[in-house]
């Protein structure tokens, strides 16, 4: 018998007596563990019934994996062997990774649903994911953009305070001022907004126009900006190139299920979603499912509840001869078929010389109610080796005989009776 470390185990022995089980003797018992040291010395057993006997084994002592073998012993000269081995298998021939039900663990099935290509932690494309993505600005400033042409040179060099063409002061500029006549009132030498002409160092027709200007947005991406340290990658690598989301993209909605790492997410063009069905088989961690080494171990052809072949299991196994038995050299009388012996008939029509008609009659302890088709059989001897009779009783518990006079043995035997054998009939 086969269990798994450090579980109990129970030993049991049948001890028979002329052929029926020994009761009230006293039993006892040794255990060796699979080093063949012994762990249980002259251990009390308890009698089950009928002649058999058992011995628990307690899970402290099953620690070890290997063969735990016990030997049944008794003092008692009536019974057919004093001594009866038997045997545990602790931990042997994969039991030990038998340690819940097997249809408690994953289907081949569900296994197969689960991405073989899930985005990696190791990804290095992760890298990239420094900063939350809703920081990204939903409407950047592509390397495209043909505006980025006019930032020819620093914009810090362009005047804060330009004078623009709308201004309504150029209007007095109508003619050069070198045409100005000294008439009127023209600037005068002594003047001090002359001092200001010293600023007049290049042409202003090479200033920035009204137009170029008011086309610099107001609110310009600083090159001193903190924000721009998130720009490690092309934006293009990350948004798809000339179509990045928008802030009225629905698709941002869905950032909020961002609440795990995207590297623990599956990748490919078939990705796990929250809907999809299958998810309900992972109703336990993945890593507490049998791995597919084991499952293979399997066998695809295991007994089944319903094979008709259980039908011959009608009592327990323990109740068959053992190998052992001494009632087992009998079968080598069996050296022809049953059905060709004498009948019933026939042994009543015998008259031989010597031959006396004999009856015996089986019964309860009342001695009134009879035993009806149990097996009788006699013997010239108390140890039941010579039969010289044998036949079944009738519906009158009746079993007759035509055997030579004097002592016999008769031997008794029906399934859930229990008989004092054998019984001493002197026939005269």
């Amino acid at each position: 018998m086969i269990e798994q470390l450090n579980n109990a185990v129970k030993f049991m022995a049948f001890f028979t007596a002329s052929k029926v089980g020994k009761t009230g003797i006293t039993v006892t018992i040794d255990v060796f563990n699979p080093s063949g040291t012994k762990i249980v010395t002259d251990g009390s057993t308890v009698e089950l019934g009928d002649g058999i006997y058992t011995y628990t084994l307690a899970n402290t002592n099953t620690s070890s994996e290997g063969e735990y073998v016990a030997i049944f012993k008794t003092a008692d000269t009536t019974v057919d062997m004093q001594q009866i081995p038997s045997l545990w298998i602790i931990g042997r021939a994969g039991i030990e990774h038998l340690d819940s039900n097997i249809s408690d663990k994953a289907t081949q099935t569900s296994v197969s649903a689960i991405p073989t290509t899930p985005l990696l932690s190791t990804d290095s494309r992760l890298n990239n994911l420094d900063s939350k993505v809703s920081l990204i600005p939903t409407s950047p400033v592509l390397s495209t953009d043909t505006r980025l042409d006019n930032l020819d040179s620093k914009v810090s060099l362009i005047p804060k305070n330009p004078l623009l063409t709308n201004d309504s002061r150029l209007d007095n500029l109508d003619a050069k001022i070198s045409t100005i006549s000294g008439g009127g009132s023209p600037l005068q030498s002594n003047d001090t907004r002359l001092d200001k002409l010293a600023n007049l160092d290049v042409l202003v027709s090479t200033r920035a126009s009204q137009t170029s200007i008011s086309s610099i947005p107001t609110n310009p991406l600083l090159t001193n900006d903190t924000r721009l340290d998130n720009l490690d990658a092309k934006i293009s690598s990350i948004s798809g190139g000339g179509s990045p989301l928008q802030s009225t993209d629905s698709r941002l909605d869905k950032l909020a299920n961002l609440d795990v790492l995207v590297s623990s997410r599956a990748t490919g063009t078939n990705q796990l979603l929250s809907t999809d069905t299958r998810l309900d088989n992972l109703d336990a961690k993945i890593s507490t499912r049998s791995s597919q080494e084991s499952v293979a171990a399997i066998p695809t052809n295991p007994l089944l509840t319903n094979d008709t072949r259980l039908n011959n299991l009608d009592s327990k196994v323990s109740s068959a001869l053992q190998t052992g038995d001494s009632r087992l050299d009998k079968l080598n009388n069996l050296d022809t078929t049953v059905s060709s012996r004498a009948t019933q008939t026939s042994v009543d029509s015998i008259t031989g010389s010597g031959k006396t008609k004999w009856t015996y009659i089986l019964t309860l302890a009342d001695g009134v109610t009879p035993i009806p088709s149990a097996n009788i059989w006699i013997t010239t001897d108390i140890e039941g080796n010579n039969i010289i009779s044998s036949t079944v009783t009738d519906s009158y518990g009746q079993a007759n005989f035509a055997v030579d006079k004097g002592t016999v043995y008769v031997w008794c035997a029906k399934t859930g009776y229990k008989f004092n054998n054998p019984d001493t009939e002197v026939i005269a």
